[in-house]
């Protein structure tokens, strides 16, 4: 990682956990927003990235939180400094249940979750398979079956030349950021490697979307947690789609964020955050 772009990064705390079973064990990582004894003890609200994403992609988010709760940012296997899968097990259910065993090894009984695109789907996966330990969802940007196929995948780069030249990336990916969240973001996305500095995910993410496979929509009336629903005005996904989906889920409400596109938590940190405050605070 060249130094402009290294000295970007907050001094965040890390953690590591181990998960899986007998097939296979892989050490994820996480950030812990909860960083004093204070915050440790606030109410806890796990956060999950989407595709090619990374944990640090909640960092603007999670420090607004982290004056009443305690956000901890998950890196999904096969992501940031997470550890590959050799099997490519990637599928949503395999990462849901690495979410709760992060929870598991964080002694997280009950959590708010908070999905961002796929992350979406992982956490909407845990709340159905844990309902009890899930206090309040929020998905963000997602639809629950999709049109495409797994490996409809538009090209990204593989290597980048320059610090520079990656958060140029980020801001064409995401023009309304911050630009002191944006450069941290950029900064935790990429690592040394052949060619300069390459995006910190699986290259499997390069060919194939494992979780353009699933279909939630049968899901969606079986969730007893109170869910809100968050849609881009900016972003590709539907606002008819993600309204109905609010209207399916028993417990369901959908608010629209105008001023970003797809990845929120990076594009429109502050409008989530006042959306997430005022979802929390409405139940308590």
């Amino acid at each position: 990682m060249t130094a402009d772009l290294y000295q970007q990064l907050p001094a965040w705390r890390h953690g590591y956990v181990e998960v899986g079973g007998d097939a296979e064990t892989l050490r994820l990582h996480h950030l812990d927003f909860g960083d004093s004894s204070e915050t440790a003890e606030r109410e806890p609200v796990a956060l999950i990235h989407g595709v090619c994403g990374h944990a640090a992609a909640w960092s603007a988010v999670a420090t607004s939180l982290a004056s009443t709760m305690r956000p901890i940012a998950i890196d999904l296997r096969g992501h940031g400094a997470s550890q590959w899968s050799a099997l490519h097990d990637y599928a949503t259910i395999t990462h849901a249940a690495d979410v709760a065993a992060v929870l598991d090894a964080l002694d997280l009984d009950r959590v708010s979750l908070v999905g961002s695109s796929w992350g979406a789907l992982i956490a909407l996966a845990v709340a159905v398979a844990q309902p009890d330990r899930v206090r309040r969802l929020v998905l963000v940007d997602i639809e629950p079956s999709f049109e495409q196929r797994e490996t409809d995948i538009a090209p990204r780069p593989h290597a980048f030349s320059s610090g520079a030249e990656v958060l140029a990336f980020e801001r064409g990916r995401n023009p309304n950021a911050p630009d002191r969240a944006l450069a941290a973001i950029a900064a935790a996305s990429v690592r040394p490697g052949p060619g300069g500095l390459v995006p910190w995910f699986d290259p499997y993410f390069y060919d194939r979307w494992p979780h353009r496979r699933d279909d939630w929509w049968d899901t969606l009336a079986n969730v007893i947690t109170p869910t809100l629903v968050i849609h881009a005005g900016q972003s590709f996904v539907r606002r008819e789609v993600t309204e109905r989906m609010a209207q399916i889920l028993p417990y369901g409400d959908h608010v629209e964020i105008a001023t970003s596109t797809h990845v929120v938590p990076v594009d429109a940190p502050d409008a989530l955050v006042a959306v997430l405050r005022a979802f929390f605070e409405q139940l308590p």
